[in-house]
């Protein structure tokens, strides 16, 4: 099995606009506090190589959080192919940017004190949030990675089920009521029977 890496971390901080395109229609990962995942064991080279191989088959990339002043350096995360998401501290009054998704997502890590994990879609949609206390035990970053993983195929598999539904719908094709399996059933046991 040929084993395919993460690209390069970024060299330079993303911010909104350029979080997207670095995404590259993969989903993300983002840790606030991303020290507070890192392994603290004596493989923790091994533990980087298995997660980027998670991370890559679940086509999901991690970011850090890099408020101004925060004393998490997170090298794990670029370790691992990863990303630094800066968010500006100033919210945009421009509003033509009101209603995009990034600028909801800075919005709310702005007004947020705790700490947090977001796993966003491709279009910075969130799609899970996960808050917690210092103290309190979390997740492994292998078990978020296969968290986003089932959320994007559920999400696809939704899409692929209305776009199915709608293009039915258009054609106009007939459906099968659910109450005329049990009758084509009885059918069969009455001529077998008979």
């Amino acid at each position: 099995m040929k084993m395919t890496l993460l690209p390069a971390p970024s060299s330079k901080p993303l911010d909104a606009s350029s979080l997207k395109a670095w995404l590259d229609g993969n989903w993300a990962l983002l840790f606030s506090h991303p020290d507070d995942f890192a392994c603290r064991e004596i493989e923790s080279d091994r533990w980087l190589i298995l997660l980027q191989e998670e991370l890559t088959a679940a086509d999901v990339r991690p970011l850090r959080l890099a408020p101004s002043g925060s004393e998490y350096s997170g090298r794990w995360v670029l370790s691992v192919g990863g990303g630094t998401f800066v968010v500006d501290p100033k919210p945009s009054h421009d509003t033509r940017l009101h209603f995009l998704p990034h600028r909801d997502l800075c919005d709310s890590i702005r007004n947020t004190s705790s700490r947090f994990v977001l796993i966003l879609d491709e279009l910075l949609h969130r799609r899970f949030v996960l808050t917690y206390e210092p103290t309190e035990r979390v997740p492994s970053p292998l078990d978020l990675a296969a968290m986003a993983s089932t959320l994007r195929r559920r999400s696809s598999t939704a899409a692929a089920t209305q776009r199915f539904r709608s293009t039915a719908a258009k054609q106009r094709c007939p459906t099968v009521k659910a109450e005329a399996t049990p009758c084509i059933f009885a059918e069969l046991r009455t001529a077998r029977v008979g």
